[in-house]
């Protein structure tokens, strides 16, 4: 029997103490789990790869990846006048020159690689948002203005860095992507990282094209572009009334609108000069007089606005060159660095009627057979009703 009392009592004792022991446990691992989180978060704060705040313990990193999220804080702390507004065929303006142009002041960039109509009116409206923007370079991203065309990245846009509310952005310092990929690249970039470390150079913010790919520029490339995209593009052969109606109503709508709504700052917009072969593809596909004809209508109404000023370089000989080109669209440094020099030198400007038909002979002129190499001519047959 006293064996029995015994085991009864270590029964009672074990009873009474598991809660207590549960109770421990379940502490200890919820302390560990908070511990965890606040490690986290200020690792993300220590490194801040978006600069959220402004504060790092690290030189910021404008890595091209990075864009989409790092520029609502950039636009709200740092001092500029102009805010350079487009896609990826923007991103690689080179600060430094673009502040040599008379009237521009100080510069930053809002730009995103696949950076739609709605995504630009976005970054410009952050820029007004921010108070400080006297000037908007607007780079138009011809597909893209459609809403996406071959490739849209719009979910990189993150609200919570959008909108102001510092009560939504715990999503940041707890954020696995922002963990796992921006803040070591980010570290990379500060620890010499062949590749990354160029991102720590401000004058080249969100730079893509540092030219050391010269490789990747060439004929070749172009025509490797033509076969990746062929497909995409021949769906549009028969949708380029329908496309063109799109690019002119979602520009109006976006961009137009806030020229409009804005008459305190400058506008000064250019549309991305496209290789030739690219324009040859539009118009063998039948895309070039629509395009063409809502390209002139936008065009009338920009220059009927006191505080817009259009530069084109779209029918430039400059684009018939494909050694600047990766693919049909993507064009080297050198040609973002030519674009700023023209507009410095005042050359490329529209004023009026007369300027808007030239500059539409000359892309029909560019985009002639005569000035495509004879793989693509015999890749895209031109249909009867574009032939010359």
């Amino acid at each position: 029997m006293p064996r029995l009392h015994t085991i009864i009592d270590q029964l009672k004792r074990s009873a009474f103490l598991r809660p207590r022991q549960d109770a421990r446990w379940l502490a200890a691992v919820l302390a560990g789990f908070v511990a965890a989180l606040v490690l986290i978060a200020a690792l993300v704060l220590a490194v801040n790869p978006y600069q959220l705040y402004g504060v790092s313990l690290v030189t910021p990193a404008y890595i091209n990846a990075h864009a989409y999220q790092m520029l609502p804080e950039l636009l709200r702390r740092e001092p500029y006048d102009t805010v350079v507004v487009g896609s990826c065929m923007a991103q690689n303006f080179q600060i430094s020159q673009m502040e040599n142009v008379p009237g521009w002041g100080r510069v930053i960039k809002a730009t995103g690689g696949g950076a739609s109509t709605k995504t630009l009116e976005r970054f410009m409206q952050a820029a007004f948002d921010a108070g400080k923007t006297k000037r908007i370079f607007l780079t138009l991203d011809t597909p893209l203005t459609t809403g996406g065309g071959i490739y849209n990245l719009e979910g990189q846009v993150l609200d919570y860095l959008y909108d102001n509310n510092v009560w939504n952005d715990y999503q940041y310092f707890l954020s696995w992507d922002v963990l796992t990929g921006a803040v070591p690249r980010t570290l990379k970039a500060n620890l010499g990282d062949k590749r990354l470390a160029r991102s720590l150079d401000r004058d080249r913010m969100f730079f893509w094209d540092y030219g050391d790919r010269a490789d990747r520029y060439n004929e070749d490339a172009v025509r490797q572009g033509f076969e990746r995209w062929g497909a995409e593009l021949e769906a549009t052969r028969s949708e380029a009334p329908q496309q063109a109606a799109v690019f002119q109503k979602t520009f109006e709508d976006r961009l137009i609108h806030q020229m409009r709504k804005h008459p305190e700052v400058q506008f000064t917009v250019c549309f991305a000069p496209y290789s030739s072969a690219f324009w040859y593809a539009v118009r063998a596909y039948g895309g070039l007089e629509p395009f063409l004809a809502a390209r002139a209508n936008l065009l009338r109404q920009m220059l009927a606005l006191d505080n817009v000023e259009v530069f084109e370089f779209q029918g430039d000989p400059i684009v018939t060159d494909l050694a600047h080109y990766s693919d049909p669209w993507h064009y080297d440094a050198t040609v973002n660095a030519w674009i700023i020099n023209e507009i410095q030198e005042g050359r490329g400007r529209l004023t009026g009627e007369d300027a808007i038909d030239a500059a539409n002979d000359a892309v029909r002129e560019i985009s002639r057979p005569a000035h495509q190499p004879a793989w693509l001519r015999d890749m895209l047959p031109e249909t009867p009703a574009e032939a010359p």
